[in-house]
């Protein structure tokens, strides 16, 4: 049970990071005006989540 409860928890976690924290942290980059900063996290992550699924 304790194993379920910690892949649940973890999986929630990586869901609201990857649909809310990061979107948001995004667009506060490009806000601000550090869109040189906000692409490259952008095209770090994308290809992160694209190797992690395969």
């Amino acid at each position: 049970m304790i194993g379920f409860a910690f892949r649940a928890s973890w999986s929630f976690i990586k869901v609201m990071f990857t649909l809310v924290f990061l979107p948001l942290i995004l667009v506060g980059l490009v806000f601000k005006g550090l869109v040189a900063i906000a692409l490259p996290v952008l095209l770090v992550v994308g290809l992160f989540s694209l190797l992690d699924r395969a």
